[in-house]
């Protein structure tokens, strides 16, 4: 125990003590640079920027004040304490509470993009239609004119709104869910 209570000085830890404060340096810089590659990387998925928040945080914190701790002369206790303290944190928020939100923003998105493929699929929107409908007889729906992504996705939600959905896909992603 009276390894543990000692300050940390290279005297008492000559193998342990250059490696704790270079470790601090290179955990606390690779982390900021894998932050900042993430944050560009994911800005259109919020729950994976938030992951990696909750990752970021308690490591730089973590292993930023440890070189301070290593210079001080702070025993080995406390600092193995702050360090699995932060580690521990950061394990939490990816094997605990970061996967059934991922999860949950995977399928969202998943239907959605079902219900966008489904309803872009002209023989299965046919096959769904009465024949006068699909040979454009009496059709509720104007046709979506193609001029490329964008326009069609504008054109299905006008055509949506000219029926009275509130949203021409919330049917779909209801589908999506229930199956």
């Amino acid at each position: 125990m009276n390894v543990l209570t000692d300050p940390f000085t290279p005297a008492n830890y000559p193998d342990l003590f250059t490696l704790m404060w270079v470790a601090g340096i290179l955990i606390s810089l690779g982390s900021i640079v894998v932050y900042n590659i993430a944050q560009r990387r994911y800005r259109r998925y919020p729950e994976l920027l938030a992951l990696h928040e909750w990752i970021f945080w308690p490591i730089i914190v973590t292993w930023g004040v440890v070189p301070l701790l290593v210079v001080i002369g702070v025993p080995l206790i406390i600092q193995l304490l702050i360090v699995l303290t932060g580690m521990g944190l950061a394990a939490y928020a990816t094997f605990v509470r970061f996967p059934p939100r991922i999860a949950a923003a995977t399928m969202r998105s998943g239907a959605a993009a079902t219900c966008l493929h489904r309803s872009a699929t002209s023989a299965s929107a046919r096959s769904r239609r009465p024949p006068d409908a699909a040979a454009g007889i009496g059709s509720r729906r104007p046709r979506p004119r193609r001029r490329g992504r964008r326009a069609t996705v504008q054109n299905r939600r006008e055509a949506g709104a000219a029926v009275g959905l509130r949203d021409p896909f919330s049917r779909c992603v209801h589908e999506a869910h229930v199956v």
